[in-house]
């Protein structure tokens, strides 16, 4: 949950500097959700934060530790979204690339573009280059939510 959350808060910045409200969702839609839209906006980046989770409850198996939220296990949850991903030939930061996935959906909602791409991230570079998939919304779903 605290990664969630913490992604979540980098999620609801980057919208709103880009522009962006995040209290007008496409898809998450609740009367008690005030960020629906940095909920939608933060899906594809989840898995980041996953496998950080992931990675420390491996470190754990078979000790009878539980998963706590020291400091250090902060720092390496923190780490998620400032380590460098490749993406787009480049490598960036997670908090990078989800500033440009916000900038992206602005220019979606502003009618200055047609189509939202996320940025395709890998953790590592892949000795051919990674076939692009098509991470789209149709912007039917952009300007119809709200």
């Amino acid at each position: 949950d605290y990664g969630y959350a913490v992604l979540r808060s980098v999620v609801a910045r980057c919208l709103c500097a880009s522009g962006l409200h995040p209290s007008f969702g496409i898809h998450h839609r609740s009367p008690y959700n005030t960020f629906p839209l940095a909920d939608d906006a933060m899906e594809p980046f989840r898995p980041a934060i996953d496998r950080v989770v992931f990675q420390m409850a491996r470190e754990l198996a078979g000790t009878r530790a539980g998963l706590r939220m020291d400091p250090e296990s902060k720092r390496r949850v923190i780490t998620a979204i400032t380590d460098r991903y490749y993406a787009e030939d480049e490598q960036r930061t997670l908090l990078d690339l989800i500033q440009i996935s916000c900038q992206r959906l602005a220019h979606v909602v502003e009618g200055c573009s047609d189509r939202f791409e996320i940025p395709l991230w890998r953790t590592e570079v892949k000795k051919r280059a990674a076939r692009a998939l098509s991470h789209h919304v149709d912007v039917r779903d952009v300007r119809s939510a709200g």
